[in-house]
């Protein structure tokens, strides 16, 4: 429901009008000012995680392996909305990353041959 929604506010092609409009014929309420304060305090929450991160470490590198696992996997999932275009990425919040220093154009892992 909440990624049904980011699409929704964020305008992105996910959510087709095909989608919106079966969306709303079963009532789901795409604007939810709830959902927009958890989204935003979870944000917040993980730009203080990796900060604190690259406080102890000195850098953004965080792997699965640090017990930082769901750190790992909320950076990784940022990167790939970046290139992709889509999800919950605004202009605002690529600022922000940018400005910390979180460097979004990272190259995918490659896997060893």
């Amino acid at each position: 429901m909440m990624r049904q929604r980011c699409y929704y506010r964020r305008g992105t092609s996910c959510l087709t009008p095909t989608r919106m409009e079966k969306l709303k014929s079963i009532g789901f309420p795409l604007d939810c000012p709830n959902e927009k304060s958890a989204d935003e305090t979870n944000w917040n929450n993980r730009i203080q995680q990796l900060l604190k991160f690259k406080e102890k470490h000195g850098h953004f590198n965080v792997s699965r392996d640090n017990g930082s696992r769901s750190l790992y996997t909320w950076m990784t999932r940022q990167r790939w909305y970046y290139r992709r275009g889509t999800g919950c990425l605004t202009p605002a919040r690529i600022e922000e990353l940018e400005s910390i220093g979180f460097s979004l154009d990272c190259p995918l892992k490659q896997s060893a041959k």
